[in-house]
């Protein structure tokens, strides 16, 4: 099980790395937890979600409500740890 600062730094690397892409939440959770039991994917979406709310309240991705898909604000190099 990963600590939620690990998913904050996979986030925020997938989302820097291609930052031109919008992802839906299931690319996000299928990049992510790319091993994940089937019966786990609702659990593991909402952690993803629950990621991207925060990463979008700190003013660093753009999380769309409607469509569940997010992009990276920040252009700039972001250093993840």
């Amino acid at each position: 099980m990963q600590l939620p600062f690990e998913l904050y730094n996979e986030i925020l690397k997938i989302l820097a790395q291609n930052s031109t892409k919008t992802f839906s939440l299931e690319e996000l959770t299928s990049n992510i937890f790319s091993s994940y039991n089937k019966s786990q994917e609702r659990e593991n979406q909402a952690r993803i979600l629950d990621v991207l709310i925060f990463l979008e309240s700190k003013g660093l991705i753009f999380l769309n409500s409607l469509t569940d898909e997010s992009q990276v604000k920040i252009k700039t190099n972001l250093q993840i740890v």
